[in-house]
């Protein structure tokens, strides 16, 4: 169902509430209020029908009430928005009171006797109240990133905004970034995880491929040569015969000794990707949020730029779920079935 609240009704030229009962054209699809509908028996755009100015090929910008108060800048944002469109503090938790005013969450007082600064001593000129949480780690909501501000990047990111605008913050003043262990461990994953959809599928290509070498190197060549040399090895790569397996290998001499240890290449392959995916993790995302941020301000479409940061930005949480759904089914099929 469509959403005209804030829209203009062409009749009467009154936005539209919430409340309202609303009657569209059934051939452009302009909104009206039933009532103003029925006093004239028609579209009040009748006469742009067919034409380049009917409703349905203009821009309709919404009215929208601001009623969220930031609790940090006490900038007022939309009843919608998960985030402060001024510094990017995160209005998760906004909340009314009873009687329908906005609750300040700025400051909280805490517990009688209790120091709001706890193992440490409390800052000379400091009064016993908690400081304000800052979800940007102390960076200026103004500070620049290749023409983005630190704020329109909080809107990109929306999970973990301290960590990344941190180590953003790291990336522009001294070059250095920070290893993520997030894309280490869980590798394309990671990157599908935060949108970042060609490089995590590129990366799980890889991947794929480097294990499915591994796989059938060692069931289809190595371990029935291994085992048809000397049926009492045991044929795998553990440390504790590894010193078993060697002579053997090196016995073969020329193609044959390369094929046996080509699996070891593409695990010490597999194990150097996942180095550089996570080396090169934040930095990647930097690029990639501050291209979700300036796609946002060129867009000429209806929704606006906060929307489709909110749209393109954060993570894709389904997705994973059913990769890792999938991957659990997949292990199970492998390793429990009777074969």
């Amino acid at each position: 169902m469509i959403d005209y609240t804030g829209l203009h009704c062409p009749a009467c030229q009154q936005p539209f509430r919430e409340t309202d009962d609303i009657v569209v054209c059934p051939e452009c699809g302009a909104p009206h209020h039933r009532e103003c509908f029925a006093k004239t028996g028609r579209c009040a755009m009748a006469d742009k029908h067919g034409t380049p100015d009917d409703w349905s090929h203009q821009e309709h910008p919404r009215q929208v009430s601001l009623t969220k108060e930031c609790p940090r800048c006490h900038a007022m944002n939309e009843e919608e928005a998960l985030f402060c469109k001024e510094c990017g503090q995160s209005l998760h938790y906004y909340s009314k009171t009873a009687d329908g005013n906005p609750a300040s969450s700025a400051h909280h007082t805490p517990p009688s006797g209790q120091s709001p600064f706890p193992g440490q001593t409390p800052p000379a000129g400091s009064s016993n109240t908690s400081v304000p949480f800052d979800p940007l780690g102390g960076v200026s909501p103004n500070e620049q990133f290749d023409g983005v501000s630190a704020a329109n990047l909080a809107k990109a990111v929306q999970t973990n905004i301290r960590y990344y605008l941190l180590v953003f913050a790291r990336i522009k003043t001294s070059g250095r970034s920070r290893f993520n262990f997030a894309a280490f461990f869980f590798g394309g994953a990671w990157y599908l995880f935060r949108k970042q959809y060609l490089l995590g599928t590129i990366f799980l290509l890889i991947n794929l491929a480097l294990t499915t070498g591994t796989v059938l190197m060692q069931t289809l060549y190595v371990l029935p040569l291994l085992h048809s040399l000397d049926p009492n090895i045991a044929t795998n790569f553990s440390f504790y015969n590894i010193n078993q397996l060697v002579p053997k290998i090196m016995e073969l001499g020329g193609i044959q000794t390369f094929l046996c240890i080509l699996p070891l290449i593409f695990y010490a392959a597999r194990f150097a990707l996942r180095m550089i995916m996570g080396a090169k993790a934040n930095r990647l995302y930097l690029h990639r949020c501050v291209r979700v941020v300036k796609d946002a301000v060129d867009y000429t479409g209806f929704a606006s730029p906060e929307e489709k940061i909110q749209k393109k930005g954060g993570v894709n949480t389904l997705l994973i779920t059913i990769l890792m759904t999938v991957y659990i089914v997949v292990y199970f099929l492998m390793h429990y079935l009777p074969r």
